[in-house]
């Protein structure tokens, strides 16, 4: 029996070394990653919403693959500026890790034209074609060329046939003022919203430019934009074009076949994906004019890396508000259809504390995917802008849109939050939104779910619901959180916003439903969403049990929203006995007299049940039931 026993072991033991053998073998075979070491990158940082501060940091193991399970727990973010003697930690903070869905790209093209180009200029404009054919639908690019002088081409566009046009434009002769040409597709970016870079096709020449060196690197740094640098031709100058590559986070490529391009195109668009996208509101909102370096530290399975970033308070950017739409001067309200050949005129007021440069409304078909047309928006008086959309272009199912406005350094968006993948939309007939009907989720106990239900209806034939979400976060956070309503029974939906979410924060949330064209109707939105006050586990008790004469001593649960409480005593049948204010903040009530609740009139209360509430501003009431003997 002992030798069986032994055996049994033996084979037990020899069984787990061989399993753990093989799935070390698979390990390797598989490459599947283990973390030796993590490597922050911080690649990004977006003050444009200050005092929102939008940060990219990608995070990799020692192999390079890219950390996706970390979770706001193992990020720490501090933040000082130059006048500040130490950092101060950043809290709370937004954490969320962009799938590539949303990545949007925008990018200024800058083409050397010089004389020294003369045998490579047609190698750059097809490199810059086959670039620009790289783009998707919602990117934008810029074109710039240069020579002893530098020619803004094109402006930031969707429309990839005006981009091949500005490069079909470019022809060769002048000097090189490279350096004036990278500092203007950096203003450039500071036009455009979004993850922003610079690709320039160049020798690496230079012998004709105003700025220096010095100063294009120090503007590539203040507006966060990375410089990638193809070299072309016998004679490239590499070590320059290296180097502002390295000095600016960019990528150094020389003589670029296809793949060549590919690869940078696809380093560009990882600024925006497979990234995490840290968010705060920075404890300073005052704007001071200085400089901030951000330092984001990251600690999970006993690693540990940080990077750091820096930006600078500058003038706020334009505010844009009071988005409306007329059709043959008639103002048409939001969520109405409209019918299909009809012009629209869209208007905004656009402010900013410096001059409003430029602003510019892009539109497509609804559902299309396809490209943005733009126009500029005139400015029609006081802070008034507009621009009427071509009645050839309101079509079924409707119309995507968004409007871009810049003061020349800093560019803001209506609606602010990726813009192009989730623009305003009118909706064209025969075509209707949905609609959502909710009534709103006004208080939950933290650590418990909270059911969101709604009626949501598309009754346009051939149509219906293709999808209904609800958006939320916690209470003084600032990106939201979506989970799916599921169709449980005809127009039914509902939707469990988890227990683990619900702190004593609060929750803010809001509905989006959209059909199957692609027209989508929000309950609420991310800057007026529906606040659900909690409560933690609040109660009511008092000491003794059964009163008698003497004090009284309360003790309660208050939520952290709570700005006044009240007690209130009233008999059975709701007769008012008493009641006072108590204190906020407190987790016990200071004792009260016995004629406090006897409502200061001396008599002595009689025998029996009392109802006594507490209300906790107004709106929420807890009840017991007092015992007088």
């Amino acid at each position: 029996m002992q030798v069986r026993q032994k055996e049994a072991q033996m084979l037990k033991t020899w069984k787990s070394a061989t399993a753990m053998a093989l799935v070390c073998s698979l390990a390797v075979w598989f490459a599947i990653p283990t973390w030796g070491a993590i490597d922050v990158s911080f690649t990004q940082i977006d003050p444009v919403n200050f005092p929102i501060i939008e940060c990219y940091v990608l995070v990799t193991d020692e192999m390079g693959n890219v950390l996706k399970e970390l979770d706001a727990g193992d990020f720490s973010v501090t933040e000082q500026s130059n006048l500040e003697e130490t950092p101060t930690v950043q809290d709370p903070v937004d954490i969320e890790l962009i799938a590539g869905g949303q990545a949007a790209i925008a990018v200024a093209l800058v083409i050397d034209r010089s004389t020294s180009m003369s045998e490579e200029i047609a190698d750059a404009k097809q490199a810059a074609r086959d670039f620009i054919a790289l783009l998707k639908n919602e990117d934008k690019g810029a074109v710039i060329h240069f020579g002893s002088s530098v020619v803004s081409a094109q402006a930031f566009t969707h429309q990839q046939d005006l981009l091949a046009n500005a490069v079909a434009s470019v022809s060769v002769g002048g000097n090189t003022a490279l350096y004036d040409a990278l500092y203007s597709a950096l203003q450039e970016c500071g036009k455009t919203s979004g993850v922003k870079a610079v690709v320039a096709f160049t020798d690496g020449k230079e012998n004709a430019s105003n700025h220096s060196l010095a100063e294009v690197l120090e503007l590539a740094k203040d507006v966060n934009v990375p410089v990638y640098m193809i070299g072309l031709g016998t004679q490239v100058n590499t070590d320059q074009l290296r180097n502002i590559a390295n000095q600016t986070g960019g990528m150094y490529k020389y003589a670029p076949k296809a793949s060549d391009l590919l690869e940078i195109y696809n380093a560009i668009r990882q600024l925006s994906r497979q990234q995490y996208l840290v968010t705060y509101t920075t404890h300073n909102p005052k704007y001071d004019g200085t400089t901030r370096t951000v330092t984001i530290s990251i600690t999970a399975k006993g690693l540990a890396d940080q990077d750091s970033r820096t930006y600078s308070v500058v003038p706020s950017p334009p505010k844009i508000s009071a988005v409306q739409l007329w059709s043959n001067e008639t103002l048409i309200p939001w969520g109405t259809s409209i019918y299909a050949g009809q012009p629209v005129h869209i208007t905004a007021e656009i402010s900013d504390d410096v001059d409003v440069k430029e602003a510019t409304l892009f539109y497509r078909t609804t559902q299309s995917n396809g490209t943005y047309y733009e126009l500029r928006m005139d400015n029609t008086s006081g802070d008034t802008y507009g621009v009427t959309i071509p009645k050839t272009d309101i079509k079924a199912p409707g119309v995507d849109f968004y409007i871009a406005a810049s003061d020349g350094v800093l560019t803001s968006t209506s609606p602010s939050n990726a813009p192009a993948f989730s623009p305003h939309q009118i909706a064209v007939l025969p075509n209707h939104f949905p609609v959502i009907t909710h009534t709103p989720v006004t208080e939950a106990v933290v650590g418990e779910l909270i059911t969101i239900e709604a009626e949501v209806t598309d009754t346009d034939a051939g149509d219906n619901v293709d999808k209904a979400l609800v958006y939320y976060r916690q209470g003084g956070h600032i990106l939201y959180k979506s989970v799916p309503m599921e169709n449980t029974a005809g127009n039914h939906y509902e939707a469990a916003i988890p227990a683990g979410e619900v702190s004593d924060l609060g929750i803010d949330y809001y509905l989006m439903a959209a059909d199957s064209h692609g027209a989508r109707t929000y309950d609420g939105n991310d800057t007026a969403p529906y606040f659900i006050r909690t409560i933690k586990d609040l109660f009511l008790t008092y000491k003794p049990d059964p009163i008698t004469e003497g004090s009284v001593s309360f003790e309660y649960a208050s939520p952290s929203w709570a700005s006044t409480m009240k007690i209130l005593v009233l008999t059975q049948s709701g007769r008012h006995i008493s009641d006072w204010d108590v204190p906020v903040g407190s987790s016990r009530f200071p004792e009260y007299g016995y004629a406090k609740l006897m409502g200061g009139n001396g008599k002595p209360l009689p025998a029996g049940e009392y109802v006594c509430l507490l209300f906790v501003d107004v709106y929420t009431v807890v009840s017991i039931t007092l015992h007088v003997e």
